[in-house]
């Protein structure tokens, strides 16, 4: 309810903590921040509910739910930190990758035309790994011409890691491997 934020009945609640669970006690209160997900609330609510049974305060609930952590406050998973790390470790690999293609096609090795395609392949898998580890966005929307239908009956969409892959293969496959 809009109204709620900033009044008299819920101090300190803004717009933005809604929508929100507001708990209170005789010792104050505190705001838990409900997600879109369905599954994600009821995580909430059997977290908090476990961290009554064990509470001797309201202190110690709000201490010992704070604890427990079910869900971030924006609803989504918390990002592990070594995904980082995994993202540039494999930016670097496919980087050494192609820079080896380059020094092997300056020095008179080239790619036989016949295996460019795998190429294109390990760089694509390798920049979708990279992206989707440090945790960029991105997104491809297309749809699939058939031939004789004027109207394009089936789209898609991706997003993430698959988006850079499916890009980076079809920009890969006309630049490169198909020529």
């Amino acid at each position: 309810m809009v109204s709620a934020a900033d009044s008299e009945r819920y101090p300190g609640l803004k717009i933005d903590d809604l929508a929100c669970l507001w708990v209170e006690g005789e010792e104050g209160h505190f705001i838990i921040r409900l997600p879109n997900s369905a599954d994600k609330v009821k995580q909430i609510i059997r977290a908090l509910s476990a961290s009554a049974k064990d509470a001797k305060s309201f202190r110690q609930l709000e201490k010992n739910y704070m604890a427990k952590k079910p869900v971030d406050p924006g609803g989504e998973p918390q990002i592990p930190p070594w995904f980082a790390k995994a993202g540039y470790a494999t930016g670097l690999l496919t980087l050494l990758f192609f820079m080896a293609l380059v020094v092997a096609g300056i020095s008179g090795h080239e790619v036989p035309e016949n295996t460019r395609m795998l190429v294109v392949f390990v760089i694509s898998l390798g920049l979708a790994l990279a992206s989707s580890f440090i945790g960029g966005n991105a997104a491809a929307k297309g749809s699939l011409p058939f031939p004789f239908v004027k109207e394009r009956p089936m789209a898609f969409t991706v997003g993430g890691g698959i988006a850079v892959f499916v890009v980076a293969l079809l920009i890969g496959y006309y630049v490169y491997a198909k020529t």
